[in-house]
């Protein structure tokens, strides 16, 4: 896939270092060979390099997609 796509399942990130943490609704996503990229609903654009994880909305209970060597968020 090398153009940005909606996800069919809602999804979010996590931002942040270890003081605070954001969280971003995604709006798009882009995979490429070596990551992801997404766009949130306010039109912010962050690589898998940059955001502690990513989860998304399964069952009604948030599922956590993957950890990207950042600290655990609480």
């Amino acid at each position: 896939m090398n153009q940005y796509e909606q996800p069919i399942h809602p999804m979010r990130i996590t931002t942040g270092a270890e003081s605070y943490w954001f969280t971003h609704v995604v709006f798009a996503v882009r995979v490429e060979a070596d990551c992801m990229s997404f766009i949130t609903s306010n039109g912010l654009i962050y690589s898998s390099r940059e955001i502690a994880y990513a989860e998304t909305l399964i069952a009604g209970e948030w599922l956590k997609l993957s950890t990207i060597g950042r600290a655990e968020a609480s």
